[in-house]
């Protein structure tokens, strides 16, 4: 990972897991690209893949390689991952304590 992407991606991720992620053409791909989200990476055949919501970008897993921290130090699913993300979709223009 080179010096400037390492920057745009440092911050921690959510780490999906799901036995489609091993497909490029998978739903949840198409999904976070449709929501403008950016991808680093090619595709490793795993069943990973880094997410960052406030940085809306997201890499293939790879064997052995762990590019950014994991929040919670643990894998989430699909249907997860798109609760906590639509809960952030809500608030993200609103200030921190306005609901």
């Amino acid at each position: 990972m080179g010096s400037a992407d390492e920057k745009r991606f440092k911050d921690s991720s959510f780490l999906v897991k799901d036995d489609t992620l091993k497909y490029i053409e998978c739903d949840f791909y198409r999904f976070l690209m449709s929501e403008g989200f950016e991808l680093f990476y090619g595709n490793y055949g795993v069943k990973w893949a880094f997410v960052n919501i406030s940085k809306k970008t997201f890499a293939y897993g790879r064997p052995g390689v762990g590019y950014v921290p994991v929040l919670f130090d643990h894998a989430i699913t699909i249907d997860e991952f798109k609760i906590i993300y639509n809960i952030f979709k809500k608030y993200r223009s609103k200030n921190l304590m306005e609901f």
